[in-house]
């Protein structure tokens, strides 16, 4: 419902000339895109996280066309230094360190002339599944009824939906017992993580990414949420296991809050601050020139119509999503 929605707003914002009229009154504030899965198939992951090849490649002609492609390293520079950068500048991040951001999504950015930022999770580097990818598999294996119903029993409260129960598992349990909540479920459905193929990249992809002129960033050791961290697990998510994997690839100057979410973050902010050059969040937005370096904006992309993909890019899409959540309570 909401997808069609934000179809026919979106279209219809373009007929009517004011994504035209917000691309000039825009002209000078940077955008950070955000990917995830670039596939024909979204494979474990929520539909909403994967874009297929086909309309990557017409999101990538529209702003070739209608933009300034920048590595994110130069918006970066340009917050630091309080200089201008080319208008329409925008920079392409992928979240998760997903396959088929090198098989995919790399071959079709070299044939536009364009570079990303690739935000890889440590523990992926393994080819370990993190724990939110579990339960995206336990889901995609699983009927959700009884899933939610499973996972009621192991919290003690209702479980509303997908959603809600990967909000329960960020805000209302440890590391250790969101560990234990999924490798029960797992046991109780008899479901491995490993007969679910998700390939992840490997340190012999990221090597290829950055000699084709990507920038590779931090995404902490195990996509666990920042808020709620002992000072020695931010440091472990943030600081060690990023230094452990920078031995073998060079430095990771960029970083990805997991699930964007840049709130309670106790003493990582200070840690991020002097191990890092910026932090990426998923509050969707465009940058102004006077943003903090570690809590900018990005514009979260879907598969869709090119007017849709347009209005994403102009920031209008997330002001229709965001209404749309504050008047339904959609939130969960």
């Amino acid at each position: 419902m909401l997808s069609a929605i934000l179809s026919g707003w979106c279209t219809a914002l373009k007929h009517s000339g004011i994504i035209s009229l917000l691309h000039r009154i825009n002209a000078n504030k940077p955008r950070i895109l955000m990917y995830h899965s670039i596939d024909e198939q979204p494979g474990i992951l929520p539909a909403a996280l994967n874009v297929t090849p086909k309309v990557f490649e017409e999101q990538l002609k529209y702003l070739t066309k209608n933009y300034n492609v920048v590595p994110l390293s130069a918006i970066v520079k340009a917050l630091r230094s309080n200089k201008k950068l080319p208008p329409h500048s925008v920079a392409l991040t992928f979240d998760d360190g997903l396959k088929n951001n090198l098989t995919i999504a790399a071959p079709l950015l070299k044939k536009y002339g364009c570079a990303g930022t690739f935000y890889i999770v440590g523990q992926c580097l393994e080819q370990k599944k993190p724990w939110i990818h579990r339960w995206y598999i336990l889901n995609h294996c699983v009927e959700v009824k009884t899933i939610l119903a499973a996972l009621t029993e192991q919290v003690n409260q209702p479980i509303k939906s997908i959603r809600h129960g990967v909000q329960v598992l960020k805000y209302y349990c440890s590391c250790q017992q969101r560990e234990n909540i999924i490798k029960s479920l797992e046991n109780k459905f008899a479901i491995s993580s490993r007969s679910v193929n998700q390939k992840y990249l490997t340190l012999k992809d990221i090597h290829k990414l950055k000699q084709d002129g990507h920038e590779i960033g931090y995404h902490t050791q195990s996509h666990s949420p920042l808020a709620g961290l002992t000072p020695e697990g931010s440091h472990k998510e943030i600081v060690s296991s990023k230094q452990k994997v920078e031995k073998q690839i060079g430095h990771l100057n960029h970083f990805a809050y997991p699930f964007g979410e840049s709130r309670a973050l106790g003493n990582s902010l200070q840690l991020l601050a002097k191990h890092y050059d910026s932090a990426v969040t998923t509050v969707e937005g465009l940058i102004s020139l006077k943003d903090n370096p570690y809590q900018l904006r990005r514009l979260s992309v879907v598969s869709g119509t090119i007017p849709m993909f347009a209005a994403t890019v102009e920031g209008a899409r997330a002001i229709a999503v965001n209404a749309y959540q504050f008047i339904t309570g959609a939130m969960l």
